[in-house]
């Protein structure tokens, strides 16, 4: 791996500029730190009229629910002004799409749980649960590594 770095001051912002032959675990999470060291060390959440700063990591899920999307911790839920394909932009690759209107922080999950009809139920660390859909059971496998 080269490493170049030119200053100009002329430059309003920092601008990065990644060349790769292909993409390997080392250049994602190269990738990962930058976008996630960037602008998005925290994430905005509002509940009762006030916003808090939320960190990626306390974040178990983001869920749609009469077209709104919310953030949920384990201690608290919070409305989010990003749509669900714009946060999977931002967010690190930790995580991933469990179906159409959720996206879920794997490093918050304490179990699955497999059935035989192919479902697959997720325990949080919190306690919380959720459900893979069927259309998504494919990618998620993939994203563990299962």
């Amino acid at each position: 791996m080269k490493l170049e770095i030119i200053k100009d001051l002329s430059l309003k912002e920092t601008f990065i500029k990644i060349y790769l032959s292909h993409m390997n675990p080392k250049n994602q999470r190269i990738i990962d730190f930058i976008k996630y060291d960037s602008d998005y060390n925290y994430l905005y959440g509002s509940r009762n009229s006030k916003i808090y700063l939320l960190q990626p990591d306390w974040i178990v899920r983001f869920y749609t629910e009469n077209k709104k999307v919310f953030i949920e911790t384990a201690q608290s839920i919070y409305q989010s002004k990003y749509r669900l394909y714009q946060l999977e932009e931002l967010l690190p690759k930790y995580f991933i799409r469990s179906s159409h209107s959720e996206i879920i922080n794997t490093k918050q999950i304490k179990e699955l749980n497999l059935s035989f009809k192919g479902t697959i139920q997720v325990v949080f660390k919190s306690g919380q649960n959720t459900f893979v859909s069927r259309r998504s059971i494919p990618n998620f496998k993939k994203a563990l590594g299962l």
